[in-house]
């Protein structure tokens, strides 16, 4: 069965697939570009202001909170 998909052309697996966008977001620049218009402003405004900055823990126990109150944002 693999050996038929690869002679097809078609991927013999989940993972293929995925490696193969992986490779092409790589070779196009996709992840660069990401990297660099999202990614490091996002880091650069933390760094900026470190004492606005909280931990993983701390950021999920406020979403949690957030979701327990039964508040919700939008119209």
């Amino acid at each position: 069965m693999k050996k038929a998909k690869s002679v097809s052309g078609e991927p013999a697996s989940e993972n293929e697939v995925i490696q193969n966008g992986r490779r092409t977001a790589v070779r196009n620049g996709v992840i660069d570009r990401w990297m660099r218009k999202e990614v490091l402003p996002i880091y650069d405004a933390i760094a900026a202001r470190r004492s606005n900055a909280v931990s993983a823990n701390e950021a999920w126990a406020r979403i949690a909170a957030h979701i327990g109150s039964g508040k919700r944002s939008g119209g």
